[in-house]
Formats: structure tokens, C-alpha cells, sequence
């Protein structure tokens, strides 16, 4: 048996590759739409979250910058501070220090602190990770160029949840 090779002009192998790209371009859209909608579930899961965790709790009021960036902690004599920008806020322990982290990295004005650094301890944990999860998606959704401004995007939406009255009384 004689096998015969038939030769593609170009053009055919264009429309080819064209279409092979619009199908595939096609099948990323659902998908994308998923994400999106998982991330304003997201944004909404991390504002209830914080919400349910201080509505019980005696809290005091702690002002912040009010301006998105990204804080360190630094370990100092006389507890912890948080770098944000160029102002430092001095916390008395790691929980309260991670807990502001957080809040200062989406760029909140002011946050509601429970007194009881036991009581931050115990739901920390799940807004770091809900944030960490954010990020992810917010990574995952864009391109690297996109991230930044997706990401701010994010964090305006977190802020506008928070900033309701009912979640700051």
C-alpha cells in the first residue's frame, strides 16, 4: 500500500488554527464567568465573615491609613508594630498585629478590634485564608498585567461591604 500525502495550502491551515483558537477561546468563557462569580461570592463570604465574628465582642475602634498597601510586622521592645506606608502602629501581640495586617492591606480607614486577643486568635485564621484565596483567584482570573488592578478592584468591593454602617457601629 502506497500511502498518498496530500499537500494544505496555507490559508486552510490558518482557518485551521483559527478556528481551533475561537473554540478554545469559546470554552474559557464559562469558565471565566465561573470565576468571577466565585470571587464576589468570595468578597462577600470574607465582609459576613468578619461581620458575624465581631458583632458578639467588645471591641475598640483603631484607625488606620486608610489606603491600599503592603504592611510588615516588625518585631520591637515593646510588643509588635505594623509598617503601613510610612506610619507604624505599635500592637501588643502577634494576633492583634496580623488581624491589623489584613485590614491595612485592603486599605480600611478604620476597624473594629475585639479586646480579647484570645477571641482575634480563634477566627484569624479564616480571614487569612479567605484573603489568600482571593488573591489566588484574582491571579488565576487575569493576566499579570490585569492583577493589580483586579486585585484593587477587589479590595474596593471589601471595603464598601465593611464600611457599612451596620458592620462598623
Amino acid at each position: 500500500m502506497k500511502l498518498i500525502t496530500f499537500f494544505t495550502p496555507p490559508i486552510f491551515a490558518q482557518i485551521h488554527f483559527c478556528l481551533k483558537t475561537t473554540t478554545k477561546a469559546m470554552m474559557k468563557i464559562p469558565e471565566m464567568q465561573d470565576e468571577k462569580l466565585v470571587l464576589k461570592t468570595m468578597l462577600v463570604e470574607f465582609a459576613e465573615s468578619y461581620c458575624k465574628s465581631i458583632q458578639h465582642l467588645k471591641t475598640r475602634k483603631i484607625l488606620l491609613p486608610g489606603r491600599k498597601c503592603s504592611p510588615k510586622i516588625v518585631e520591637s521592645f515593646l510588643g509588635y508594630e505594623i509598617l503601613i506606608g510610612r506610619k507604624r502602629l505599635t500592637c501588643p501581640d502577634m494576633a492583634t498585629a496580623r488581624y491589623l495586617k489584613i485590614f491595612a492591606e485592603i486599605g480600611m480607614k478604620e476597624i473594629l478590634v475585639p479586646y480579647d486577643p484570645t477571641k482575634t486568635a480563634e477566627f484569624l485564621p479564616g480571614l487569612e485564608k479567605k484573603l489568600d484565596q482571593i488573591k489566588e483567584l484574582v491571579a488565576r482570573i487575569g493576566q499579570e498585567k490585569q492583577n493589580k488592578i483586579k486585585l484593587r478592584t477587589a479590595y474596593k468591593k471589601i471595603r464598601d461591604k465593611l464600611n457599612c454602617p451596620s458592620s462598623l457601629s
